[in-house]
């Protein structure tokens, strides 16, 4: 299947970084026209961790961050930021931008942390008005790859 418009929704994380390079593979330069980056601004706490304007702050990170991805240049790369609740933000903006596909993380967890914290990746998957693949991304690899750089 080939996607024109994919889009990753990223917070900077290393489970964001490591969703990157797995989807980075669905990326095909002859089919897709255009790939989107898009950070949620959702808590007043998200507000101060940023210095000066947190939009135009977020946008630089979110540059840096998605700076490897498609290095060619061969794809269009779109880079926003939102403010509002993340999964509201992300199926919104899929929609408005004709997406094809949404490629993100998921934390994994379950329980409480789950039940408390609820699942944005979850409510994507049950608003987006696209197909939608979430990648769980076992921590314990992470912590290894960390290491070993």
């Amino acid at each position: 299947m080939d996607f024109q418009r994919i889009l990753f929704p990223v917070d900077l994380s290393d489970h964001a970084k490591t969703c990157l390079v797995w989807g980075a593979r669905l990326v095909t330069p002859d089919k897709t026209r255009e790939v989107h980056f898009l950070y949620v601004l959702h808590t007043p706490a998200d507000y101060c961790t940023w210095s000066g304007d947190p939009l135009v702050d977020v946008e630089q990170h979110v540059d840096e961050f998605v700076r490897e991805f498609n290095a060619d240049g061969r794809v269009e790369r779109k880079i926003a930021v939102r403010t509002g609740h993340p999964s509201t933000e992300i199926c919104k903006y899929a929609a408005d931008k004709e997406c094809d596909l949404i490629v993100m993380a998921t934390h994994g967890r379950t329980g409480l942390g789950h039940m408390v914290l609820g699942s944005t990746a979850e409510q994507v998957v049950r608003h987006a008005s696209c197909p939608v693949l979430t990648m769980r991304i076992d921590t314990q690899s992470l912590a290894k790859t960390s290491r070993d750089e």
